[in-house]
């Protein structure tokens, strides 16, 4: 087994193969004679960044404190599998998830840094209109949620198309909304947990105005205790 390196149109072109149901994980390693893991850690990839995740550009892939515990928390609780946690998060192998899950039982940091490789970002669209997601979000609903039909269809990357699709399920056409540079309170709320957070953020900048004024008072007083006592 092993036919030496493979190229990048050619993991691109078997990895859509296997989405669109044309093909097999199994049968594509023994067509191109690689092990089954190899072409499972091309289909995590290509679901993390689309046909870009399987471009090398030799760079370490981001990934934030923020996303790293949230993975590992929903990956240490065993709901869900891991490549949905990673298909989720934009994970590129599986390997990356649980290491992180190992730092975490040992109490160590989960820093922001790199894990995983990063790839190109040419191949699938970056933006999409409110309505592009709508009508992604609908055509994968009526297929049978075939995220892999629906992101080769529309040229998006897999993990967004799951992303959009969960947060249909979850709050509707405006969970499709972009919120991204949104300050948090400036937009109507969609469920009880946002219109919580709402008023929490409304009562912390109430709190930060009043906060001010304080020391603007503060300061005033004690400017003129000085003057006083010139």
């Amino acid at each position: 087994m092993g036919k030496g390196k493979i190229e990048a149109e050619v993991k691109i072109k078997y990895a859509e193969m296997v989405l669109a149901g044309k093909a097999t994980i199994k049968g594509t390693a023994r067509e191109l004679g690689v092990h089954q893991k190899a072409v499972q850690k091309w289909m995590m990839r290509y679901r993390a960044d689309g046909r870009s995740g399987l471009i090398y550009s030799g760079k370490c892939k981001k990934y934030s404190q923020e996303l790293k515990i949230a993975a590992v928390l929903e990956y240490l609780e065993g709901k869900e599998s891991q490549t949905t946690i990673c298909v989720k998060y934009g994970i590129t192998a599986a390997n990356v998830l649980t290491n992180w899950g190992k730092a975490y039982n040992a109490h160590k940091e989960l820093k922001p840094t790199g894990g995983g490789f990063s790839m190109s970002r040419k191949g699938t669209r970056k933006t999409t209109t409110y309505e592009e997601r709508c009508e992604i979000v609908r055509y994968c609903l009526d297929h049978g949620s075939n995220y892999g039909e629906t992101a080769l269809k529309y040229d998006v990357a897999y993990q967004n198309v799951y992303q959009w699709v969960a947060k249909y399920k979850e709050l509707g056409n405006p969970g499709l909304e972009d919120r991204r540079g949104k300050r948090r309170g400036s937009l109507p709320a969609r469920n009880p947990e946002e219109e919580l957070r709402n008023r929490i953020a409304q009562l912390e900048a109430k709190n930060h105005i009043l906060q001010m004024e304080n020391d603007l008072l503060k300061k005033a007083e004690e400017l003129s205790r000085n003057k006083r006592f010139r």
